[in-house]
């Protein structure tokens, strides 16, 4: 349609407007949530030296953070939680 009506084929523009476009909506979308959960004070992690997918060291124990620590009967991951 726009060749129609220009004479010119503007088809290469269209596509690096709608790619640059796409990509600034990835970049606000990646980066804000985490500006915005930083500015509340979330920590990821929160400091702990295993859990969360991190096997921890001493046995039994299933997670060690600050202030929290959780332990099992059992060795396996999906042990019941004392």
């Amino acid at each position: 349609y726009d060749e129609l009506c220009t004479g010119e084929r503007n088809e290469a523009l269209y596509t690096v407007v709608e790619t640059n476009l796409q990509q600034f909506v990835e970049i606000i979308g990646g980066v804000l949530p985490g500006i915005v959960l930083s500015s509340i004070g979330f920590e990821s992690n929160g400091g702990c030296k295993c859990g969360c997918g991190v096997k921890c060291d001493t046995a039994y124990m299933r997670w060690n953070c600050p202030g929290d620590i959780g332990y099992a009967c059992d060795t396996s991951f999906d042990a019941e939680l004392l």
